[in-house]
């Protein structure tokens, strides 16, 4: 397998700053604003692997997504996808792909660049520890996931740090004692029956 580099000039990408695949020829894919290289085997009849990069006007990438293309001309997501706010490099999510199934971590960051999101995939769900922050850098809420439904031990804060929620979900619901603190700091408890 080889990758073939391809270069388009500055005045295709100044076109538009969305991404639009203009054509595929000869197992090369051709984006109005870029198209980084593609790796292929030579043959029209095998998959073809690109990637896929957007700009904003100024020129500084607001995403960049891996591509596989298959025989039949279907593009699935294959590998890394990035995306930016702005064209100060701020990332504003990375997860990854495989066969078009999402695998690995997902991870979102707001404009400030503090972390918003953190979870991870498999067989195609979230599964595993997931983390979502305010924008202040407090865990807004943190537990578990299966097969992607809330699962296990779950934790909720105010943004002041404060919990506000704490309990049990299995698949999905609230299971057993729940405790609330609403902002005002009036505790409240809530025995939830299993479904």
């Amino acid at each position: 397998m080889n990758v073939v580099p391809l270069k388009l000039e500055r005045r295709c990408a100044r076109l538009s700053h969305r991404t639009l695949t203009l054509s595929l020829i000869a197992g090369l894919a051709l984006t109005g604003l870029s198209a980084v290289g593609v790796a292929n085997n030579g043959t029209s009849s095998q998959a073809s692997r690109t990637v896929a990069v957007e700009y904003y006007p100024s020129g500084s990438i607001m995403s960049q997504t891996e591509e596989l293309i298959t025989a039949d001309g279907q593009i699935v997501l294959d590998g890394t996808t990035m995306a930016w706010y702005d064209e100060n490099g701020q990332l504003a999510l990375q997860r990854a792909f495989k066969n078009g199934e999402p695998i690995g971590t997902y991870a979102s960051w707001y404009a400030n660049g503090q972390q918003e999101l953190r979870y991870a995939f498999g067989n195609g769900q979230p599964t595993g520890g997931f983390t979502h922050w305010y924008d202040n850098g407090q865990i807004e809420s943190q537990g578990s996931l299966q097969d992607g439904e809330y699962h296990g031990h779950w934790v909720a804060q105010h943004a002041d740090g404060n919990v506000s929620a704490a309990g049990q979900f299995d698949a999905g619901h609230e299971v057993g004692d729940w405790l609330y603190v609403l902002p005002d700091g009036e505790i409240m408890t809530t025995t939830y029956d299993a479904p």
